[in-house]
């Protein structure tokens, strides 16, 4: 057990992590059951029917459950929340898990429907259900699916343009380790381990078997660890230090293991940091303040005589749970058991007179430069299969160490983070970073409703505009867009763009720009770090320059003076309807 108290008050949560269902449809049967990155078996399963009967049948229980509830989140006095912008339509409100709010009127909420595709958090099902959706099975009206990674890009291409999926096309650049790896050594071998030595050196097997061998001879008697290269919750990994145990035939990674860790009470933990990503050109890409330290259930020693003590070397919880020493910590601010807050890591730091904020800044810089190094295969892939800005957002889950100088070091990156809340700790952490994530990626009414609806409810709530407007988020360009494109990437050096670029704004540049704005009212425990007015530096990391970062840098740069200026302009813009023009 980790603890920064004598007396510890510990007391045990239960395993209620993920969503099972499985029901009769008109279409067959739904399955789905699930857990993210760690499918496997829970104690309590969420029936299908607990979430949906309300929103299907009308549950006379539900209801009264709302009736009788008391306060909620604050200030929410509108069904759905409003654009900044003029004839742009509102965004679904997500609420909290525990918000006592009142229901949706039927009108919006019949079109609030997500689809069961396998596998759905309890969590997230929670979330979907206080804000109005219900679930359906394979029907082409539904909104939105949380699903993992596609492994078919072209699967992307059958989504309609009012449909959302949590995940993009091409995230095995970031997920798989074997091509994570690829990706982030071409970078360290272009710009050097000052820049991309953030992840230990890593050899990918078999294909580089020799260049292995010949690092083994150099430092007999360090220390591997072998990884399955797409494989999570700590399944065949394993720390080595002998040639034999070295698997010469099976794809692996053998990364060099991080021996001197900073420890805490003697054991080892790592940081699962939450990273969203809205856009990948342009890139956007915001961090959660928020997270958890998963500890080692056995204390750390630098020998060879205890390699193979998996509760001693790996830090994952679906590891660690089943050790006796395991302890669930069910306070949000307490340092006691093997799963804290980073608020609780950082007033430990702090204690121990620990600069937090140089870490955090290091851990952000890692995360930018991690998806710049996949953001050229990423951006082929969405350009390939993705046909409007709306389709697609991810949550990825970043895992890090700290050495023993308080270095961050990457380990790697899953493209779906367990949302599994098997404690008091995990809901609080888990459960207001879903609803933060699902509204910032911000869901409208399908544009798949019909005009006499739209005006039925434009009529009811006095909006301008109900359902999506799928001009908004095209991807099609006209001739004198494409022009100022191709005139700003001739000579992308910064002081060429960082004014001109938005003196005429184009009707594709004016999109791009209140999607943003619209998107960043709704961080709360997320922070922007990438675009903002200082992240040009990352630019010269770019495989080659991107038009749209160019535009947000330069957005930026004099949004950081006058935000508000730039938003009435968009305003202007939007009154004119110029956001809404068909391409010629």
């Amino acid at each position: 057990m980790v603890t920064c108290s004598a007396n510890p008050d510990i007391s045990r949560g239960q395993n209620n992590g993920k969503f099972n269902a499985s029901t009769e449809t008109s279409n067959g049967v739904i399955h789905g059951w699930i857990d993210s990155e760690e499918h496997e078996t829970n104690d309590e399963w969420f029936l299908y029917s607990e979430i949906t009967e309300s929103a299907l049948h009308g549950d006379k229980k539900a209801k009264e459950s709302d009736e009788t509830a008391g306060s909620g989140d604050l200030g929410i006095d509108i069904p759905m929340r409003k654009s900044l912008f003029p004839f742009v339509a509102p965004y679904v409100i997500f609420h909290s898990i525990d918000c006592k709010c009142p229901r949706l009127s039927a009108g919006i909420r019949k079109h609030l429907k997500w689809k069961l595709s396998g596998v759905i958090p309890k969590i997230v099902a929670l979330t979907l259900e206080k804000s109005g959706f219900h679930f359906v099975g394979d029907s082409d009206g539904w909104s939105g699916t949380w699903s993992h990674t596609l492994g078919d890009p072209g699967t992307f291409k059958q989504v309609k343009g009012f449909q959302k999926l949590n995940c993009f096309p091409g995230s095995k650049n970031l997920g798989c380790k074997d091509q994570l790896w690829t990706n982030v050594n071409k970078m360290r071998q272009r710009f050097g381990e000052e820049h991309f030595g953030f992840v230990p050196e890593t050899f990918v097997l078999p294909r580089e078997m020799r260049r292995f061998q010949e690092r083994w001879r150099e430092t007999v008697g360090d220390k591997w660890i072998v990884k399955p290269p797409a494989s999570g919750r700590g399944k065949g990994i394993r720390v080595i230090d002998q040639w034999w145990e070295v698997p010469k035939w099976h794809s692996v990674v053998v990364q060099r293991y991080i021996a001197k860790p900073k420890l805490i009470n003697g054991s080892k933990f790592d940081l699962r940091v939450y990273v969203l990503v809205t856009s990948i050109d342009p890139l956007r890409i915001y961090v959660y303040n928020e997270g958890l330290v998963r500890f080692a259930s056995v204390k750390y020693v630098d020998d060879s005589t205890n390699l193979h003590d998996r509760f001693m070397h790996l830090t994952n919880t679906s590891v660690n749970k089943y050790s006796p020493n395991y302890v669930v910590n069910d306070s949000v601010d307490s340092c006691h058991g093997n799963k804290w807050s980073f608020g609780t890591l950082w007033a430990y730091f702090a204690r121990e007179n620990i600069d937090v904020r140089i870490i955090w800044s290091e851990i952000k810089d890692i995360v930018v430069k991690t998806m710049i190094s996949g953001e050229a295969e990423m951006r082929k892939a969405v350009k390939e299969n993705v046909t409007s800005t709306y389709n697609c957002y991810e949550l990825y889950g970043f895992d890090v160490i700290l050495d023993e100088n308080l270095r961050p070091w990457l380990l790697e990156v899953n493209t779906l983070p367990s949302l599994n809340a098997d404690s008091v700790l995990d809901t609080a952490i888990k459960a207001p970073l879903i609803r933060n994530v699902l509204n910032i990626a911000g869901y409208q009414l399908p544009g798949n409703i019909t005009l006499f609806q739209e005006r039925r409810l434009a009529k009811e709530y006095r909006y301008a505009q109900m359902r999506q407007d799928q001009r908004i988020y095209s991807t099609s360009l006209s001739s004198e867009e494409i022009l100022k494109q191709h005139e700003f990437l001739k000579y992308p050096v910064r002081a060429n763009y960082i004014l001109a670029i938005l003196k005429n704004l184009t009707r594709d540049d004016i999109r791009q720009l209140i999607r943003y704005e619209d998107e960043i009212t709704q961080l709360e425990r997320f922070e922007r770090i990438f675009p903002t007015p200082h992240t040009h530096k990352y630019h010269k990391f770019f495989k080659i320059p991107r038009y749209y970062n160019l535009l947000f840098d330069a957005w930026e740069f004099q949004a950081s003076k006058q935000r508000q200026a730039g938003i009435e302009r968009l305003k202007n813009f939007c009154r004119q309807k110029i956001h809404l023009e068909s391409t010629l």
